[in-house]
């Protein structure tokens, strides 16, 4: 055949130095328009030919596949349904595994006296294995522990010890001595 097309891969550099493999149509000068019209004729029907294997060979890996899922046996079928009831069993022991660990952590978090807003936030948060929430909620549940203490001193102390007169009230009435003086007879009158 004198009009061929010479489709050679030509290996040419790029700027990230990776070869390449290009085909570079060299064009015969005696090419005649009729000849490349028939040319590219043939070229249009082994094309389609291919294609019509393609669509030949894809319908019967289709239909095979088919074949074969329909034939699995019931073993198959159990196996796959054992496996799904297996995963769904693995994941209820796992929830009921972190509601035990939440339980717990609220029994600690509570023993620690601090309050339920807190208990909660931070039982839940052990069970999902979060530190850093972890941390910050135990900063502020013991810092709101240490204030509530501390107040709770303070109003004791106030509690315990009486208030000072401070000239409000009647001193005779209160004072044990003057009571007991005043109650003794006296032989003169008082003023």
């Amino acid at each position: 055949m004198e009009n061929e097309v010479n489709t050679t891969p030509e290996v040419t550099e790029d700027k990230n130095t990776s070869a390449q493999e290009t085909p570079t149509p060299k064009p015969n000068e005696n090419e005649n328009p009729k000849d490349t019209n028939s040319d590219l004729f043939k070229l249009q029907v082994e094309n389609a030919k291919y294609k019509k294997l393609v669509d030949k060979y894809s319908s019967e890996i289709a239909a095979l596949k088919k074949e074969v899922n329909e034939k699995s046996s019931q073993q198959e079928i159990l196996d796959r349904e054992k496996a799904e009831a297996e995963a769904e069993k693995e994941a209820k022991a796992a929830e009921d595994h972190r509601l035990v660990q939440i339980y717990q952590a609220k029994d600690y978090y509570r023993s620690l006296g601090y309050k339920d807003e807190y208990v909660e936030k931070l039982a839940t948060a052990s069970a999902d294995n979060d530190f850093e929430s972890i941390r910050e909620l135990t900063k502020k549940a013991t810092e709101d522990l240490i204030k509530t203490h501390e107040e709770a001193k303070e109003k004791e102390f106030f509690e315990k010890y009486p208030q000072p007169n401070h000239g409000t009230g009647s001193v005779e009435d209160d004072d044990p001595f003057l009571k007991g003086f005043n109650s003794v007879p006296t032989v003169f009158p008082r003023p």
